[in-house]
């Protein structure tokens, strides 16, 4: 039996919608992106996390081993806005002014700004219905959307030894490709 000049057993339309199904199924399987950041230590455990399912986002907050995300002092927020397309800074001036809805008395700095990256911090003290916060963050552009990386503390002003170690820590971050089932990357102390 000689191959040459033999067609397919599929017809050309059937071939190509086969190869479209598979190239698809290859597209859907690829993981969206997440935020690797430095290690924390085993001190902090999830205390909240939600996918919000395709194209909405998710939400990740950890919380010290002993506290539950009702009753925290500190927390570390992961945040993916999927499919968001403004620039850091329009998602930034966003968010303040959703907290300044709810806190006219919200203090807000913007520490660095770039195309890809908008590091600010807030407070509030003395919000009605709301305990005293500080909070230092980070908005970063990935291909997928925005994301937010933030620790928060209860209290009207984080000490300057905390802050500093979490600027750092927020300034190292960067967006890598997630595993679909393990959207958020905190590394394990120890690991690298």
């Amino acid at each position: 039996m000689s191959l040459k000049g033999s067609r397919s057993a599929w017809p050309r339309p059937v071939a190509t919608y086969l190869a479209l199904v598979c190239l698809l199924a290859v597209a859907c399987s690829t993981p969206l992106e997440t935020v690797r950041l430095a290690p924390v230590g085993p001190e902090w455990v999830v205390g909240f996390e939600r996918d919000f399912g395709s194209g909405q986002g998710t939400l990740v907050e950890y919380v010290q081993v002993d506290e539950d995300i009702e009753h925290w002092t500190q927390r570390i927020t992961i945040q993916f806005l999927e499919g968001v397309r403004t620039t850091p800074e329009q998602t930034g001036a966003a968010l303040r002014g959703q907290l300044l809805a709810n806190c006219p008395t919200l203090t807000w700095i913007v520490l660095e700004n770039t195309p890809d990256s908008f590091l600010y911090e807030w407070r509030t003290a003395g919000c009605p219905g709301q305990d005293d916060q500080h909070e230092v963050a980070r908005l970063l552009r990935g291909n997928d959307g925005m994301h937010r990386v933030a620790y928060t503390v209860r209290c009207p002003r984080m000490d300057e030894t905390r802050r500093a170690l979490w600027l750092d820590r927020l300034s190292a971050a960067y967006v890598i490709k997630g595993d679909v089932m393990r959207r958020v990357v905190v590394e394990e102390a120890g690991a690298e």
